[in-house]
């Protein structure tokens, strides 16, 4: 991932993060669904 799509998916976790406690499985999802959204473009 490029630096600007790290900072989409950061700025996407803080969102979630503010939201509610995230674990380590929370955002691994997060992770992984955005790099899968960005593969598939």
């Amino acid at each position: 991932m490029t630096d600007e799509q790290v900072k989409e998916v950061t700025g996407k976790i803080k969102q979630m993060a503010d939201i509610r406690p995230l674990a380590i499985n929370d955002t691994d999802s997060i992770i992984r669904s955005f790099h899968l959204d960005v593969v598939q473009q």
